[in-house]
């Protein structure tokens, strides 16, 4: 493999694991300790039970959503996916992207790579990409050179 660039922000799981748990501990505790004390006998139980399922499903997929990101470098061969310990590295060669997105608005606009067909990681890559000026009002640097990537290795692949 040759120089290796991340283009990937680092510590993006934990921070989302860590959201995910203060979501659950705050958002229980609110219809339980917090709303009965502000209005004493307001809060039905079944209200506070519904209260508490809302905040573990949201607490549940912030979780999810981050735990799914992965670590991406570049290479001269593809993409360096870092998954888990247990796949380790996984090379993904640019003429198998098939398509690449970012969300236009929001605060969360991880990078969604499809891949033409599966692979160790699925058929799917999701990374947040490390920032850069003017992250919130126009597409990351990064999604069009992984198109291009992707096209210019599609272009010069044998048979095609």
């Amino acid at each position: 493999m040759g120089e290796r660039k991340q283009i990937s922000s680092t510590g993006s799981r934990g921070l989302g694991v860590a959201a995910a748990v203060a979501i659950a501990a705050g958002g229980l505790a609110t219809p339980w300790l917090v709303l009965p004390a502000l209005v004493p006998g307001a809060t039905p139980p079944a209200l506070q039970w519904a209260i508490s399922i809302a905040v573990v499903c949201a607490a549940a997929y912030t979780g999810w959503s981050w735990w799914s990101l992965r670590t991406v470098f570049l290479d001269d061969q593809g993409l360096v996916v870092r998954a888990n310990p247990a796949i380790g590295e996984v090379l993904v060669p640019y003429e198998e992207i098939e398509r690449v997105n970012q969300p236009r608005r929001g605060l969360l606009r991880n990078v969604t790579i499809r891949l033409r067909g599966p692979s160790p990681l699925g058929t799917r890559i999701r990374f947040r990409p490390c920032s850069e000026p003017g992250w919130a009002i126009r597409e990351h640097s990064v999604v069009q050179e992984l198109r291009d990537r992707a096209a210019g290795a599609r272009a010069s692949a044998p048979g095609r």
